[in-house]
């Protein structure tokens, strides 16, 4: 299925990344870009919270002969996740060492390490952009606001201490206002 422009606009990336939003521009790397994203992680023996607020500018040039660009951006995302296998961690970067690693042979008695994970993410510009640098072009604006708004739930399997399978479904919403 072909994206329209206005999703094109916007890539989704898991939560855990540093760019949550990159803008489809081609000179992005030769502009400047101010966020302040304060992040929160919570553990309580098997559970698990994260979840993230940032707010952005960037500023972009679409190419050489065109005015600058400031987009302001703004998105969270709430994850939460659950050990149901009675496994404990403090941090996710932790490797999970399942009590009863998965064999084969007694799959029921010894079936590995099994985690749940539901995430909600939304992003999207905040206020309006505004256009120039030159003077004809100073204060214009564009009021058209795309925003992304989804969820994901997560199951992942941790058969040892070294090897892990996931299996995660995704939807996300496109839409201006």
């Amino acid at each position: 299925m072909r994206r329209s422009a206005r999703q094109r606009a916007f890539h989704h990336n898991h939560a855990g990344h540093r760019d949550l939003v990159r803008l489809q521009f081609r000179r992005v790397g030769q502009r400047i870009r101010d966020r302040v994203s304060p992040e929160l992680v919570y553990f309580y023996h098997s559970f698990g919270l994260a979840s993230q607020y940032f707010q952005q500018h960037q500023v972009l040039q679409l190419s050489a002969t065109k005015p600058l660009v400031d987009v302001p951006v703004q998105g969270y995302y709430v994850m939460a996740t659950y050990l149901l296998t009675g496994e404990q961690r403090t941090d996710y970067t932790q490797q999970i060492d399942p009590i009863r690693p998965f064999d084969r042979c007694m799959p029921m008695a010894c079936p590995g390490a099994w985690n749940g994970v539901p995430r909600r993410t939304a992003r999207g510009r905040r206020g309006r952009i505004r256009r120039g640098t030159r003077h004809e072009d100073r204060g214009q604006q564009e009021s058209i606001k795309p925003r992304m708004r989804g969820g994901d739930h997560g199951l992942n399997w941790y058969l040892n201490k070294w090897v892990r399978a996931q299996l995660n479904w995704e939807h996300a919403n496109f839409e201006s206002r």
